[in-house]
């Protein structure tokens, strides 16, 4: 890798990120696995004032601390005008610590264009399992450009995420962005018996938009009794 990334970083970039997202939690779950994972530190961290070189490897300079850690590859070259390849890698690092770099990276270098992500990468972020990857897209989708392509089956989809965080933002933007008539009352009673309270205040809110006609309208209503929100119940 070292060799590549001096002759030709294109491909020393697109070989790395493959090679990174293979890494495991396992592996690096302690700050001296992570200091002997020397190829990782390398690559990610290379010319970090953070650590230093010594002759039986990699240790934090004096006074400093992984928390401490930025971005700061050996072969910058290689990280610039990859967007998507670093959104690839977000997805799919099996390790944290490849995750917060590839977050961090993002942040920082490429800011202005994270609005340009389309919607239906931010969806499949957002049902990752990695809650700083949830927190990560549910920011960036209250800006994407192309979010009225959304579609209502992955509105739905999205409000099952569990992150708080993310699940608040979106919350707000299918209320922003949904209208409940797109929705049955049925539908609207489902949501309203999920276990998160703000998915079941925003069903409670669009049921109450119906118009309740029939006995078989108030039958579906009786649903509410499931409710694991108290406070949609009693309202309810």
């Amino acid at each position: 890798f070292r060799r590549i990334g001096a002759r030709d970083p294109a491909r020393y970039g697109r070989a790395i990120r493959a090679a990174l997202a293979l890494y495991r939690d396992a592996d690096l779950d302690s700050a001296p696995k992570l200091l002997d994972s020397w190829g990782l530190i390398h690559a990610l961290y290379g010319r970090s004032r953070v650590l230093a070189r010594v002759p039986r490897g990699i240790v934090l300079a004096p006074g400093c601390g992984l928390s401490e850690l930025t971005p700061a590859p050996i072969h910058p070259a290689a990280w610039r005008d990859c967007l998507g390849d670093l959104v690839t890698l977000v997805k799919k690092a099996q390790s944290r610590t490849v995750r917060a770099f590839a977050l961090a990276l993002l942040r920082r270098d490429y800011a202005s264009s994270l609005h340009t992500i389309p919607v239906l990468r931010l969806r499949a972020l957002l049902l990752c399992p990695h809650e700083e990857v949830q927190t990560f897209a549910a920011e960036l989708l209250r800006n994407a450009r192309d979010i009225h392509l959304l579609p209502i089956a992955d509105w739905l989809e999205l409000l099952a995420i569990e992150t708080p965080t993310a699940l608040d933002i979106v919350c707000e933007l299918v209320a922003k962005h949904v209208s409940p008539s797109r929705l049955s009352l049925a539908d609207c009673v489902a949501l309203g018996c999920q276990r998160p309270a703000p998915v079941a205040e925003l069903g409670l809110t669009w049921a109450k938009t119906k118009k309740i006609a029939t006995e078989a309208d108030l039958v579906t209503l009786l649903g509410f009794a499931k409710a694991e929100s108290p406070r949609v119940r009693d309202q309810a």
